[in-house]
């Protein structure tokens, strides 16, 4: 049997795209999810966005702090966060730390280059 539209990827071999001085992201986009290593600078922070796709953000090292109304969650190396649809949500890095994001549908304005809250 023949697998179709499978693809191996080295990490090594995506773009590491600036986000300014403080982040960066390497990205991978699928027909059904974009997942995303996200690089973060000590106290670098993600202003209050939302969007429709579901989030999961594992922590593989560092320290982030994601805030979601009144809530504050410390999420720290080798765990993770599940951010429900359009829900409103800030993040800052308690220390250097390096995130996997991952969202479901695709991205969307990050393929159409709308995501200026991230810059």
């Amino acid at each position: 049997m023949i697998v179709m539209n499978v693809r191996k990827i080295c990490w090594e071999d995506v773009e590491k795209e600036s986000l300014g001085e403080d982040k960066a992201r390497k990205v991978l986009h699928t027909e059904n999810m974009t997942i995303a290593r996200i690089y973060l600078d000590k106290g670098s922070s993600v202003p209050e966005h939302k969007h429709e796709n579901e989030q999961i953000s594992w922590v593989i090292r560092g320290s982030i702090e994601v805030r979601i109304n009144d809530q504050v969650f410390n999420v720290n190396t080798d765990e993770s966060l599940v951010i429900p649809p359009d829900t409103p949500h800030f993040v800052r890095a308690l220390e250097e730390s390096e995130v996997v994001d991952s969202f479901s549908p695709p991205r969307k304005d990050w393929q159409t280059g709308q995501d200026s809250y991230l810059r």
